[in-house]
């Protein structure tokens, strides 16, 4: 973990403990793993160890990934903040960050509520067909422009509609 992670705080040594107590209840994906013992310090000490990982680029990215974003994720508890999430950071990534937080739900015993808000969120924009990206909706940016709408104008229409940033034209 390298030399800034050591040594551990009173509060992360007790996660640390926790994950060696309760580690089998992890995915056995590496990335999983990685991640989950990388957030049980404070999150510049796991930024910088993430940094410092002797794996693949892909693989160190997707644990800093993890470790700058889970908090981020955690605390959506709003469609317009989930809207916003999904724009900024895209499904894919959500998917992954939102299968770390479920592993570090499991090794800390937490509260399935916040994990059960969110994907209930991405299910009703999915049932009610709620527009999520710019390209969701059935009026584009260029649309508008083509609408004699200026351009600045246009983007901040869209914005208001569907609560997030278009990014299509």
């Amino acid at each position: 973990l390298g030399e800034g992670c050591w040594p551990p705080s009173k509060g992360e040594q007790a996660r640390l403990d926790n994950l060696i107590e309760r580690l089998d209840l992890v995915r056995p994906e590496l990335v999983y793993r990685l991640s989950v013992l990388l957030l049980c310090f404070e999150k510049k000490k796991a930024a910088e160890a993430a940094k410092q990982l002797k794996v693949d680029n892909n693989l160190r990215s997707q644990v800093y990934m993890a470790v700058m974003l889970t908090d981020d994720l955690y605390f959506v508890q709003t469609p317009l903040a989930m809207k916003r999430f999904l724009v900024e950071y895209g499904t894919e990534r959500y998917e992954f960050l939102e299968d770390v937080l479920k592993q570090q739900r499991k090794l800390f015993d937490q509260s399935e509520g916040r994990i059960l808000a969110r994907l209930t969120m991405i299910e009703e924009f999915k049932r009610c067909s709620i527009p999520v990206f710019a390209e969701d909706l059935a009026v584009t940016v260029q649309d508008l422009i083509e609408a004699g709408i200026p351009a600045d104008k246009a983007e901040d229409i869209l914005m208001e509609e569907a609560g997030c940033i278009p990014v299509a034209y």
